[in-house]
């Protein structure tokens, strides 16, 4: 069985090089320091996420996979789109890792951070704070990055991982409330804070129905600016996304069509040097279809 297994990693790593570089298991040891905790940039439901130093003083980021076994239809699908296309939203998929069991995927590394970072850093000794047409403008970007990758799903698939279209759509609700709420927001969230840990107990157990129960969890540095009925409406749609029943979650293309319509009225106002981005297509997508450029 062992041989066996050997032998089909083998097989895939030699489909997948003709899509992207294959990296060795000892070269991403080294780049992350053996995988140190300092480098750690985000623990997801599927990996972790590293920060890698290469030669040149270049980084990358390295998500390594739990286990082989339980994601590799996942680890085989996310190589097949994004080692074959680009999108300006999503970081760039530069190469990949098969060893015995270890599936690393490595990215182009993005220095702006996390979204989380954004909320509350510092740039010199001024506060760095996101006003609500960016927070909106961001919601947008990562719909379109969403559902791009659900329609690839499902060209590639035919019908997509089942149940991950839906875990997408709860994991877009999560990050709707982190741009709401100003928090950093997981299922290991510090319950001894009062406000995340009721938060937290709503979307855990689905106890609140109307979205103005979290008026009190809005971040403070938005509110009162002409915004408060946009927001309300936001937190509606992140309600929807963390259904408990996943028939009732929303598709991610209504929830594309919604954002955008938001978005629409900001398009003058937006200007903001941190965060300006292209609504055109960027040089480096591959505009082959209508699917390959939402915008």
């Amino acid at each position: 069985m062992k041989c066996q297994d050997c032998d089909i990693s083998s097989k895939l790593s030699r489909l997948l090089e003709r899509l992207i570089p294959r990296m060795s298991f000892k070269e991403l040891c080294k780049a992350t320091d053996y995988f140190s905790t300092d480098n750690v940039l985000g623990i997801g439901t599927t990996g972790i996420m590293y920060k890698a130093k290469v030669p040149n003083n270049c980084f990358l980021a390295v998500k390594r996979l739990y286990g082989a076994d339980e994601y590799k239809r996942e680890f085989l699908l996310e190589t097949m789109i994004l080692g074959r296309h680009r999108h300006r939203n999503i970081a760039p998929l530069v190469g990949f890792c098969i060893e015995k069991r270890e599936r690393i995927l490595v990215y182009k590394y993005m220095s702006n951070g996390r979204l989380s970072d954004w909320f509350h850093s510092d740039e010199g000794d001024q506060k760095i704070k996101l006003e609500w047409p960016e927070r909106i403008h961001i919601a947008l970007g990562i719909a379109r990055a969403s559902l791009f990758i659900t329609m690839k799903l499902f060209l590639i698939d035919g019908h997509g991982v089942k149940g991950s279209v839906e875990k997408d759509v709860y994991d877009f609700g999560i990050i709707l409330f982190e741009l709401i709420t100003g928090k950093r927001l997981s299922s290991t969230t510090d319950s001894s804070d009062s406000v995340n840990g009721q938060l937290m107990n709503y979307i855990s157990n689905n106890l609140f129905t109307d979205p103005a129960d979290f008026y009190d969890t809005i971040d403070e540095s938005i509110i009162g600016k002409g915004f408060d009925d946009k927001i309300l409406g936001l937190l509606k749609v992140a309600c929807d996304c963390v259904k408990g029943s996943l028939k009732q979650r929303p598709k991610m293309v209504d929830m594309h069509k919604t954002i955008r319509a938001m978005w629409e009225g900001y398009k003058p106002w937006f200007d903001s040097e941190r965060l300006k981005l292209s609504l055109g297509c960027s040089d480096h997508i591959t505009c082959i279809s209508e699917i390959e450029c939402i915008c």
